[in-house]
């Protein structure tokens, strides 16, 4: 007979099996939902915790990576009812950000270059509406480094907000985003490389300084595979080449 595990615990199995890159991220999310359906009859029968609100989002995350499409869809209401149970308000934050950016994502449906992006009215809409979140202030809840924290729901929509004006062609706008989205996160080093390629990548697109923009995204390239972020190495890689050779088709830090 299956053991109950304790919300921590079923936490930290899934935790431990969404980050597995061993076996490839389709094998890791597969292994992630495999465990979280096993256990719902438990998680279902008890109190909502804030350790069940991020095994509810990773269980989603895993069904969005593999196109489970319903899955995702029931993952996705597990995981926000608990958010409003528990008044894990950072975390409903992050919802309204998928949303916000399933929105602009649909309307750009096949666009992979910044230059073709363009503005979304229902993507705009909906980002608005986690200032209303954020201006609540802090909820106090704090689980572990890659769970939604207040610092990194405001890093977030900052950097969206930047990429959407960066769609419209305000550049000015773009970087004063990007600059309070640094200052939302400024111990996360992940966070200064990625917002710093796209301010590297503002100040291309604008005129300003184009070639210390290159400079800059090398050296940031750099850092990114020295840390291990392989997917903003490679995206700063492809984009330092663009700017090279003088073009406009250039692709965001975000994986839409």
């Amino acid at each position: 007979m299956k053991r109950a595990l304790a919300p921590k615990e079923l936490h930290q199995q899934i935790a431990q099996a969404f980050s597995t890159v061993e076996f490839g991220p389709k094998d890791a999310s597969s292994e992630t939902l495999s465990i979280a359906e096993a256990h719902f009859d438990f998680l279902q029968s008890r109190q909502p915790t804030v350790e069940d609100v991020e095994t509810c989002r990773l269980a989603f995350l895993a069904a969005t990576s593999i196109q489970d499409f319903s899955s995702m869809e029931i993952w996705r209401a597990r995981w926000v009812s608990r958010a409003v149970a528990t008044g894990w308000t950072e975390s409903i934050g992050f919802y309204l950000m998928g949303r916000a950016l399933q929105a602009f994502s649909r309307e750009n449906f096949g666009v992979q270059t910044l230059d073709e992006f363009e503005p979304s009215t229902e993507a705009e809409a909906i980002l608005n509406e986690v200032e209303v979140v954020i201006a609540l202030g802090p909820s106090g809840i704090s689980l572990d480094d890659r769970s939604p924290s207040f610092g990194g729901l405001e890093r977030h929509f900052w950097e969206t907000r930047g990429l959407f004006r960066l769609s419209a062609q305000n550049s000015g706008s773009a970087r004063i985003a990007f600059l309070r989205a640094l200052a939302a996160q400024p111990d996360v080093d992940r966070t200064q490389v990625k917002v710093g390629l796209y301010l590297a990548l503002t100040d291309y697109l604008s005129g300003a300084g184009t070639a210390a923009a290159i400079v800059q995204t090398r050296e940031l390239e750099t850092r990114a595979r020295n840390a291990g972020f392989v997917d903003l190495a490679g995206r700063a890689q492809e984009n330092a080449s663009v700017m090279d050779a003088g073009g406009s088709n250039l692709r965001p830090y975000d994986f839409l």
